[in-house]
């Protein structure tokens, strides 16, 4: 199995507030990779899961993901921050991602991943209770590039 090689992240503050204790906490590798996706790229949980390694342009000056499903039947492409590019070269590196979809997990499983790491995250005292799900896709959601 893979592990995300991630870098220390960035000081309190930086990001939505537990946004990072969410992923820290994720069950497993791809959760964490789903909810980097969600943060970082600021994608749907049904974003993350319709990707596609062919949606990926990570050798580009300006590495970018083209999402697919969007809300509307729309497409666009999104830029891909560096610790999202970290997370997806380590997956493919030491994963068995190749070819298809990113993230293969149905729905309600991603969900739960999802409903586990925050639970965890507020036992570990790292968000307060009730500080629920969607703080994780602040990104692209607050500051408009959707």
């Amino acid at each position: 199995m893979w592990q995300l090689n991630l870098r220390p992240e960035s000081p309190a503050g930086a990001g939505p507030a537990g946004a990072i204790p969410k992923h820290r906490t994720a069950p497993n590798p791809k959760a964490k990779l789903l909810m980097l996706e969600q943060w970082r790229a600021g994608l749907r949980v049904s974003e993350v899961l319709d990707l596609e390694v062919r949606d990926l342009s990570l050798d580009l000056p300006t590495p970018t993901l083209r999402v697919r499903s969007c809300k509307g039947g729309k497409t666009m492409l999104v830029p891909v921050h560096p610790d999202l590019h970290r997370a997806l070269g380590s997956a493919f590196a030491y994963g068995d991602i190749t070819q298809g979809r990113i993230v293969e997990a149905h729905p309600a499983t991603a969900w739960r991943w999802v409903r586990t790491a925050v639970k965890r995250a507020e036992e570990l005292g790292a968000i307060a209770p009730g500080n629920r799900v969607g703080p994780i896709r602040c990104v692209r959601a607050t500051h408009g590039t959707c």
